[in-house]
């Protein structure tokens, strides 16, 4: 009896399950659910049944089960999430993962993995699995506080059995080498977090257990783009001291209005078909140029590959085909009744038990048989609520097709009325165009005869014209022999009044000539008179100048000749005494020759004053061409050490005295050269810039002239010969002047001849006396007469060095 019971009632949940398959029954179900609830997370969107079926849930009991975070489904005993989600961990007995659902309005509806046989057959989203956490494994460079490294495997107590509803999912096959944002424009975000947009509280870091979140019901999605960490960091620096680094991403929708929320942490960021983040970290949700950061899972594959291997025993998919095979393994049907064979009830050998023994057995499986009549009644009644909302969606059907049939009806009415108004409208086009016809004949008609009325009209006023054309002419004609007539008329009136006025202005001319003679030869005479006396004083200041400066420059060439003579001699004299003195020291030095040997360790020390004293006699061998010679000899013994020293001082005290007296003698030299510089600078600009005003008087003389000349001869051709005694005068005085300014340049050239004389015995005496040139500090200044350039040869072979 008892195996018959238990034979009824698998049949019963098998025929449960096989009515529960149907395709409508789902569809109702995730209608109700989005009736039910139609809220949404920041800015993103209901997903599909069945559309994310690795996404998991990690739910806490708070009066019953309550989202927390989220995670991926990877293999069947792990799943992936973000550390944070366990920073305030209560107790893993407490904690429990949801999968294989996307609407929290019917967690209820989730059994226990050790039931997942009983309900392999449903393929409905609403009908997901749970099951306990063993073990959570933290990556082990996890920080906190900047949320780097935030990844965890949760290892699960049961398996979760893969079904059409519940799956696994892709994580990147390798280490990407380049930057999420170069392969993926955009990825989508997961998760059942909050809906409103916030900025009080950092994201991760909140501690969930203290508040309850107002959470979505419905899994939301929400696509954004993913940006590079430069502009990540460039972005988070602006409210905050933390960097992302390599192992992250940043997702941003700029505006603002979409983000993941409070709730999302440990949720997937899906780019294409792959997992390449998990959400992580945030400032604030869904709020303008605030970005979301997302650990990679790209740089962890070692690490979730090491860890999340699955046994032997992993549960493969379960699918319609391989049900009974998994009943099996839970029900074992018993042998076929025998004769004499023992009874076994669910597994257990009835026949040696005893009275007490089998009432007990037989209460348990009253119990086992009353918890399964409550499910049967649980799961008649979701039959009826099923059944229930498939007559309502069937209904809802008919309804609709109804209404297509009736739109489908009126379309067809609508047509054969349009049918129709085009046909109305062809005709009242055709006629439109006839009477168009007719209103166009009729203009070309009316055209046609204001044309040839216009075209008379424009004749008769052609003939016009010409008519007053003809008369035009005949008037010009008549106007310009007129004219012609009156033309002739004011030429031999304005001929008599011409030469009247030519006659006055004649006369007046005559009278104005007669004049400015007079006033011209009163200004000559002044001026040549005035021009005698300025010559003769510019010459005498000049030939008393021009003595001063040679007696100046002789006095001052033979007392330089004289120093330096003296200072030549003194410089001799001194040089051939040092020379006997170095001879002595020489032969003393050769006598000594033969000790030095014997004393040369003694005398190392010297080595540095002799080589001292060497460099400075080559110094002044330099200067003083040949004047210094080696003044040192080396002490050879002990004994005339100090005898040596001495002398080398007294030689150091000469030297000294010799320096200063040669710097004082230099010193000398520079004034002389200075003064010398000095008075031949001031002579030579004196001469230059009275030599320029000559040079400008005389050319300003030489254009008076020319100009005088062009007047004189003017008037010579416009006047008679009694001129020529005027003329001749004239030319006298040109000659004179003449004469003077070659005079002045005779004498200009005399001049610079001597100066430049002066400056080749200078620098003679200064190439005698040894002195180059290039150390007296100055380029002696070689004048060349303005308008003189070619100036080289005067009376007698006068010859100067300007060419």
């Amino acid at each position: 009896m008892k195996i018959f019971l238990t034979f009824l009632i698998f049949r019963y949940l098998y025929c449960t399950l096989s009515l529960i398959n149907k395709d409508d029954e789902p569809e109702a179900y995730r209608k109700y659910a989005e009736e039910l609830n139609n809220a949404r997370i920041v800015g993103g969107k209901d997903c599909r049944t069945k559309e994310f079926p690795f996404m998991a849930s990690i739910q806490f009991p708070k009066h019953q089960l309550t989202h927390r975070c989220g995670g991926t489904l990877i293999n069947s005993f792990h799943v992936l999430t973000a550390a944070h989600c366990f920073s305030h961990l209560l107790s893993l007995k407490e904690y429990y993962v949801v999968v294989g659902i996307s609407d929290m309005d019917y967690i209820d509806m989730v059994l226990p993995n050790i039931y997942a046989w009983k309900e392999a057959k449903r393929q409905s989203d609403f009908y997901g699995q749970k099951s306990g956490i063993n073990s959570i494994l933290i990556y082990y460079n996890y920080q906190p506080l900047t949320h780097v490294n935030d990844i965890a495997l949760l290892h699960l107590k049961n398996p979760i059995v893969p079904t059409a509803g519940v799956g696994f999912v892709n994580l990147p096959p390798y280490k990407y080498t380049n930057h999420p944002s170069t392969m993926f424009k955009g990825c989508t975000v997961l998760g059942w977090g909050i809906q409103i947009p916030m900025i009080s509280v950092e994201k991760p870091g909140f501690n969930f257990s203290s508040i309850v979140f107002n959470f979505s019901a419905m899994l939301q999605r929400v696509r954004l783009p993913i940006i590079t960490n430069e502009m990540c960091n460039y972005f988070i620096k602006q409210f905050a001291h933390v960097k992302v680094i390599s192992s992250q991403v940043c997702t941003l929708y700029a505006p603002g209005g979409k983000d993941a929320c409070y709730g999302d942490s440990g949720g997937p960021l899906i780019c294409g078909e792959i997992q390449l983040g998990i959400t992580s970290t945030g400032w604030g949700c869904a709020l303008p140029y605030r970005p979301a950061v997302y650990t990679r899972t790209d740089f962890f594959l070692d690490w979730i590959r090491e860890n999340s291997i699955v046994e032997s025993r992993s549960i493969q998919t379960v699918s319609s085909n391989t049900v009974l095979p998994y009943i099996a393994k839970f029900f074992k049907m018993p042998p076929k009744a025998a004769k004499k064979q023992a009874v076994i009830i669910d597994g257990v050998d009835t026949t040696p038990m005893t009275r007490e023994q089998l009432e007990v057995f037989a209460l348990r499986i009253k119990e086992e048989n009353d918890r399964e009549r409550e499910e049967r009644n649980f799961f008649q009644l979701e039959r009826d609520k099923i059944r229930t909302f498939w007559e309502i969606t069937r209904t809802e059907l008919e309804e609709a097709r109804a209404k297509l049939r009736n739109k489908d009806r009126q379309i067809e009415e609508e047509r054969e009325k349009s049918n129709d108004e085009l046909k109305f409208y062809k005709q009242k086009v055709k006629h439109l165009q006839y009477e168009h016809q007719n209103d166009l004949t009729e203009c070309t008609a009316e055209a046609m005869v204001s044309l040839k009325k216009a075209q008379d009209d424009h004749t008769e006023q052609e003939r016009e014209l010409l008519r007053d054309k003809r008369n035009l002419k005949r008037q010009a004609r008549e106007q310009e022999t007129s004219h012609q007539e009156q033309v002739k008329s004011t030429a031999l009136q304005y001929s008599e009044e011409i030469y009247k006025a030519r006659q006055e202005f004649q006369d007046s001319a005559k009278e104005t000539e007669l004049k400015y003679e007079k006033k011209f030869s009163q200004l000559k005479q002044e001026l040549e008179t005035k021009h005698k006396m300025e010559m003769s004083e510019v010459e005498e200041r000049k030939n008393t100048q021009i003595a001063e400066l040679t007696r100046n420059h002789e006095r001052w060439f033979n007392d330089m000749k004289n120093y330096y003579n003296d200072i030549t001699l003194n410089n001799l004299a001194l040089i051939s005494s040092l020379k006997d003195q170095m001879e002595v020291l020489r032969k003393q030095n050769e006598r000594m020759a033969k000790q030095v040997v014997d004393l040369t360790a003694e005398n190392r020390k010297l080595i540095e004053p002799l080589k001292q004293a060497q460099a400075d006699v080559t110094e002044f061998k330099r200067q003083l061409v040949n004047y210094e010679k080696d003044k040192q000899s080396l002490a050879n013994t002990k004994i005339r050490l100090n005898e040596t020293k001495k002398e080398l001082d007294d030689l150091r005290w000469t030297n000294e005295a010799l320096e200063l007296r040669f710097e004082q003698l230099q010193a000398e030299r520079d004034e002389l050269q200075k003064k010398f510089v000095k008075a031949v600078l001031e002579v030579q600009q004196k001469t230059s810039l009275k030599n320029e005003l000559l040079y400008r008087r005389i050319q300003t003389l030489k254009d008076a002239v020319e100009l005088r000349e062009v007047e004189i001869g003017e008037m010579k051709s416009a006047t008679d010969p009694s001129h020529k005694k005027i003329n001749k005068k004239l030319e006298e005085i040109l000659h004179n002047k003449n004469t003077m300014i070659k005079d002045l340049q005779y004498e200009l050239a005399r001049i610079c001849k001597a100066h430049d004389d002066m400056l080749e015995t200078y620098e003679e005496k200064l190439g005698q006396f040894g002195i180059p040139k290039h150390e007296l500090g100055f380029t002696p200044l070689r004048v060349v007469p303005q308008g003189q350039g070619g100036l080289a040869r005067g009376p007698a072979g006068l010859v100067t060095k300007n060419r």
